[in-house]
């Protein structure tokens, strides 16, 4: 036993709960960690998922995010799609894609939609399947 431990036993300190402790400890510092590791490998997002990106206009000095999976994109069924956009600033926005939409989003066209207001203004989405676009900065408020 090593002197730190014998010490430890000296003051009535149980020596195993204090190495659980520690390595639990140990444990749960190193968690949150292996989460952004994996994040920096590059091929996580298109191994994982099947999903498209879009970035919406600059609004009051904003962005938000929404994504359709791909399976959806191909499958469009019945009335579309309502898709509730990342949040940011404390809010978000729903933007509504018709199946039609949907369906020439996949054929390959652009699809511009303005989103829901929320906390008086709103956003514009450009969709494009070929690849995740970034709308251009809006000069002003969409309304």
């Amino acid at each position: 036993m090593s002197q730190r431990y014998k010490a430890a036993a000296a003051q009535g300190v149980d020596t195993e709960r204090r190495r659980f402790m520690l390595e639990l400890g140990s444990a749960l510092l190193l968690l949150p960690a292996s989460g952004v590791i994996a994040a920096c490998t590059g091929s996580a997002s298109t191994t994982l998922s099947n999903d498209l990106t879009f970035t919406s206009s600059v609004v009051d000095s904003h962005t938000h995010k929404v994504q359709i999976s791909m399976a959806d994109l191909t499958s469009a069924q019945g009335m579309g799609e309502s898709l509730v956009t990342s949040s940011t600033v404390r809010h978000v926005h729903v933007v509504e894609l018709t199946q039609a939409e949907m369906n020439a989003i996949d054929a390959g066209q652009t699809v511009t939609k303005t989103t829901s207001r929320a906390r008086s203004h709103a956003h514009v989405f450009t969709f494009a399947k070929n690849a995740s676009v970034e709308a251009p900065p809006s000069p002003s408020r969409a309304y």
